[in-house]
């Protein structure tokens, strides 16, 4: 926070001093911004135009793993681990793994025989999907939290960038004041003494290079743009990657454990109960309840005048039923959140990625390096220009 409030800071002083950057530094950095004006002491196009060259190359490739790291496709698996277990759960029916009494008919034709073995193989069909989906959000959800520490990183980089840029700027500053001050005075005055044309050239030329580095103090700025236009968006999708994080964490670390431990203990006393001894049906019964009731409790659904012992009449068995049904729907709904949440995490980290390509592609048509090429040009011939400027010169006469 810190390093934040300080880059802040640092753009209000900026604004202050009519978009100057060197004033802004501290005594330390002037005297690097001053080490790196040495780059610029031949005054020679080819210096100009590649001032800063290395600085640009590095944020650029610097600009692509950020936006690598936008990719979405831990977000695709989230969402579909997410869908895959709402049709577990939708699969799920608390009354088919409740006691039930076997009628004298359906003993006697097999038929319930039948449907336990279908309901047991159900269960442990959708116990097998719930633990799959719940190991895929939980490594989905590891996979988001080292993006959030790489996030971390590349924000400090970011900022690092951002003051490096400044010192670059801040160079060229000072060089454009030391030709001004030294350079073009001497320049001026010369011609003032000799009324020169070569030396009138040569004031014209120290007037292009002041325009040449001027342009290229404009296109760093241009370029560290995009560094301040990455701040913001890392940590937008940082938050959004926050928030999903925490939502799925709470589904793989408390709601389905507690769905799972119920169909493993009823499922475990669907297998084991005997329909024929009624005191077996009340000793199996009870893990059944207590289990539900542990699961109803622990997610803020508590029963209403229920314990945990044995319910022994039907009318609280049902009430048991519904209110299972309910955490079921309350479950679902928790889903869907988080696959709203992740969808719009999605939608974040796609418009973070269009913005930034957006500001690159629009930094890249600012930049514009005419003045370089027409200093290029301009300095091929002095003497074949001062004569030429003196012809037009006579013309105008």
């Amino acid at each position: 926070m810190a390093a934040e409030n300080r880059w802040l800071s640092e753009n209000e002083n900026e604004a202050k001093n009519n978009g100057a950057v060197l004033p802004t530094l501290n005594p330390q950095q002037k005297e690097q911004a001053k080490n790196i004006s040495k780059q610029l002491d031949g005054l020679e196009a080819v210096q100009i135009n590649t001032y800063g060259n290395e600085l640009q190359n590095e944020v650029a490739d610097f600009s692509k793993e950020i936006l690598d790291i936008f990719s979405d496709h831990e977000l695709n698996d989230i969402s579909s681990a997410l869908y895959d277990l709402i049709f577990a759960i939708n699969d799920i029916k608390p009354s088919e793994l409740m006691p039930q009494k076997e009628n004298i008919i359906s003993k006697l034709i097999g038929t319930q025989k039948r449907l336990e073995i279908q309901t047991v193989e159900k269960y442990n069909k959708i116990r097998e999907q719930i633990s799959k989906s719940a190991e895929i959000l939980d490594r989905q959800c590891s996979q988001l939290d080292d993006d959030n520490q790489v996030f971390d990183r590349l924000y400090q980089q970011n900022i690092e960038y951002y003051q490096r840029f400044n010192l670059y700027i801040a160079g060229a500053e000072i060089k454009e004041k030391d030709i001004s001050v030294n350079n073009l005075a001497a320049a001026k005055k010369r011609v003032e003494k000799t009324k020169n044309r070569l030396d009138q050239q040569t004031v014209d030329e120290v007037n292009f290079t002041l325009e040449s580095l001027h342009q290229r103090t404009n296109e760093l700025k241009l370029l560290r743009q995009i560094v301040v236009g990455q701040a913001p968006k890392i940590r937008q999708v940082q938050k959004a990657n926050e928030e999903l994080i925490s939502k799925v964490g709470s589904l793989v670390s408390d709601r389905i454990p507690l769905w799972k431990n119920w169909i493993t203990i009823s499922l475990n006393a669907f297998q084991e109960k005997n329909s024929g001894n009624p005191a077996k049906d009340k000793e199996y019964s009870q893990p059944i309840f207590q289990a539900a009731n542990r699961l109803l409790s622990q997610s803020s659904q508590i029963l209403k005048d229920q314990t945990n012992d044995t319910i022994e009449n039907e009318k609280q068995a049902a009430k048991m039923i519904a209110d299972l049904e309910d955490s079921l729907k309350h479950l679902l709904d928790e889903i869907q959140q988080t696959i709203d949440l992740q969808n719009q995490g999605k939608k974040i980290r796609n418009q973070a990625k269009n913005q930034l390509n957006s500001l690159k592609i629009d930094v890249r048509s600012q930049i514009s390096r005419t003045p370089s090429e027409l200093f290029n040009q301009k300095t091929e011939n002095p003497a074949a220009e001062a004569e030429s400027h003196e012809q037009n010169e006579k013309e105008q006469k």
